[in-house]
């Protein structure tokens, strides 16, 4: 498995699952509230310390956004959006009868 594919997160259509997948897929990791604030608050912190600086090491970080490394990079994106800033599941379908649903799951950390 090669750097980038380890990092993608597997996609499922609903029409290629049985219930069993499906059923498997949905099942949601259990955390407790003092469990996620002890992984977010680092975070938070760095961003409000930090301020854009802050802001930027997060984007490089956890995005992987390597661009955001250069001071000129905007942090923020201006509406409207151009078409292939969307995100797949809100561009416009092409056919008019797809139906097919995807599920995402999360990578565990």
């Amino acid at each position: 498995m090669d750097a980038v594919s380890e990092y993608r997160c597997p996609v499922y259509s609903s029409d290629s699952v049985d219930a069993a997948k499906r059923a498997e897929l949905l099942v949601r990791p259990v955390k407790s509230s003092a469990d996620i604030l002890a992984l977010v608050s680092p975070i938070l912190d760095s961003v409000r310390n930090g301020g854009d600086e802050g802001l930027r090491a997060c984007v490089v970080k956890f995005d992987r956004c390597l661009a955001a490394e250069d001071t000129t990079f905007p942090l923020t994106l201006k509406a409207p959006f151009p078409a292939e800033l969307a995100p797949r599941s809100r561009r416009p379908s092409t056919s008019p009868t797809a139906t097919s649903r995807s599920v995402l799951v999360p990578l565990s950390l």
